[in-house]
């Protein structure tokens, strides 16, 4: 509802301020992460509303309002992180504008809101932000792949920014064609619409309204910027909150097609517009294929697991499979349960599999839960691989798959021949 009114203030055409809604509604990243107990879905909420409040109380002289502004402000980026980038360019293009123009009675109430925003943002940080964030090499590691290399030193540098973008408007923007492969490959899968449309609007924006280039485009210059000082990763979930600036662009060149063509050829500007809209649309209606390699149906299972494990049997499971822990532990199942790592299956399979023995000795079976995506045909697929380990050095003797998940029964030893 609020993207809805955002793009009315921006007085997109009303049949492409729908087909931006639509991107905005159908595309599984969003809907998926507003079904997580996660932060995601509230750091997309404050993009949004940072931009409804900013459109409502810019140009007010009401002190209750200021207040209102300053306080919500303040308030949003103990909800988000992300939104201080946000926030932040709201501030800077709006101080600048006015700073501009000379309205300098204007500027200094704005200046005060604004650095309640930032004393707001220097608590959180000096409080939660930097004792659990920034000192966990870990958790940078975990990432390194999602850094933006700046400068960029190498032609692989600068091809870095290309596949950032054409993964964007895969995931989480929900826009490339995925739904065509394995016919088509993977680079023609990009959503060529979409690209055209985000760069016309960008062009356009830039010789007809610098300062909404700016609001929209400064936030995504800063993720970047922050994303080559090894502080925020500029890949995957951590550009949800983007994809509503994404989705602005976008909505801009559509909107400068829409109004060039309709006048020519409806039947074509309607194509051209359902293009775009088609990916998210598809995986909407196509139930299995909705959610993507994202989507781990666990529970299913689990529940395979309550009809048919044995008392006592362990479970192992890959390294990302804490859903089932989770589930695990609230059912109050309390199964006895371990994780094998991809680097104790590479580099010291003979000590895993003597403790997989020791582990469901007396039971001679035991279970084993990948969550992921198996598909053999990509590429580095470490959850194939931890299957494929298991399948090699114990005998199968039942399986369940549902979509991002695998469960199997398995022999503690080889060479038996007992049948479960």
């Amino acid at each position: 509802v609020l993207f809805y009114r955002l793009l009315q203030l921006l007085q997109l055409t009303e049949y492409v301020a729908f087909a931006c809604l639509v991107i905005f509604a159908a595309g599984f990243p969003l809907v998926y992460y507003a079904s997580e107990t996660k932060q995601y879905s509230l750091e997309v909420l404050a993009s949004v509303a940072a931009y409804i409040l900013y459109y409502r109380y810019h140009q007010t002289d009401n002190r209750l309002k200021l207040l209102s502004y300053a306080l919500a402000g303040a308030l949003m980026v103990w909800f988000s992180y992300s939104a201080v980038f946000v926030l932040f360019s709201v501030a800077v293009i709006h101080l600048f504008e006015l700073l501009l123009k000379r309205q300098w009675k204007k500027a200094f109430p704005f200046l005060a809101v604004y650095s309640v925003w930032g004393l707001s943002f220097a608590a959180n940080y000096l409080l939660i932000i930097y004792p659990n964030g920034l000192k966990s090499a870990d958790i940078v590691n975990m990432w390194l792949d999602g850094f933006a290399p700046l400068p960029p030193r190498s032609v692989g540098d600068l091809k870095w920014y290309g596949i950032s973008l054409y993964t964007a408007f895969r995931y989480p923007l929900n826009l490339n064609w995925d739904f065509l492969s394995p016919w088509v490959p993977a680079m023609l899968q990009v959503s060529f619409v979409g690209l055209c449309f985000f760069f016309l609007g960008m062009v356009w924006l830039a010789k007809t309204d610098r300062q909404k280039l700016a609001l929209f485009g400064l936030p995504i210059l800063i993720t970047l910027v922050v994303s080559g000082l090894h502080r925020y990763p500029f890949t995957e979930r951590f550009l949800l909150f983007l994809v509503p600036h994404f989705i602005i662009f976008i909505g801009v060149g559509a909107d400068l097609f829409y109004q060039y063509t309709i006048r020519y050829s409806k039947a074509a500007t309607y194509v051209v517009i359902v293009l775009l809209i088609m990916p998210p649309v598809i995986d909407l209606i196509q139930e299995d294929h909705f959610g993507g390699w994202k989507r781990r149906e666990v529970k299913k299972g689990i529940a395979f697991m309550e009809r048919n494990r044995q008392r006592g049997e362990f479970v192992f499971t890959n390294g990302i499979a804490s859903a089932f822990h989770y589930y695990n532990a609230v059912y109050n199942h309390n199964w006895p349960c371990e994780v094998v790592t991809q680097e104790q299956i590479l580099n010291k399979t003979k000590e895993v599999t003597t403790r997989i023995d020791s582990l469901s000795d007396g039971h001679r079976s035991f279970w084993v839960l990948v969550a992921g995506d198996l598909d053999e045909n990509s590429g580095n697929n470490h959850r194939a691989d931890f299957l494929r380990f298991f399948q090699s050095n114990f005998r199968q003797v039942q399986q369940f798959r549902a979509k991002g998940v695998f469960v199997g029964a398995f022999m503690a030893r080889k060479d038996s021949t007992e049948a479960r």
